[in-house]
């Protein structure tokens, strides 16, 4: 791969970023960053998942991670349980006012969405869409 090919590929992601908005402090003019509704996002739509399945799966530092989960702990957004099966094991959970707050930012999300692609032709909405899944399953490999 040659430099221009890559300064192509980091200025749309320049560009994605700031249509989205990502680089603002706080996420849809909320009080928390991207990081942390990343992790509420990832809880909400998990059956059970520990902090360990968190480190792997969005591949931050445990250090971090537990600073950011101590953070949203306190803010009452999420409840450790104890697993039945091993005690050694903790799931996370969105407490009810957790679920309120990721429901509230995931509507602005959608809403976010919407208000970009909402004067683009349908058809063009659905290439970009396909567009999209070809990125994804080209960096995967799948």
């Amino acid at each position: 791969m040659n430099l221009e090919e890559i300064n192509k590929i980091r200025s749309f992601n320049r560009f994605y970023t700031n249509v989205l908005g990502l680089l603002d402090k706080h996420l849809l003019d909320s009080e928390y960053t991207l990081t942390e509704v990343r992790i509420m996002y990832e809880i909400y739509n998990s059956n059970e998942i520990t902090a360990k399945e968190l480190t792997t799966t969005l591949k931050f530092d445990k250090g971090y991670l537990s600073r950011v989960l101590k953070k949203l702990s306190n803010l009452k957004l999420i409840v450790k349980n104890v697993s039945d099966k091993d005690k050694r094991h903790s799931y996370l959970k969105l407490s009810k006012t957790g679920i309120l707050e990721f429901e509230k930012l995931n509507s602005a999300s959608n809403s976010q969405v919407l208000s970009i692609i909402e004067n683009i032709e349908k058809e063009k909405v659905n290439a970009l869409i396909n567009h999209m899944i070809s990125i994804e399953k080209i960096l995967t490999g799948k």
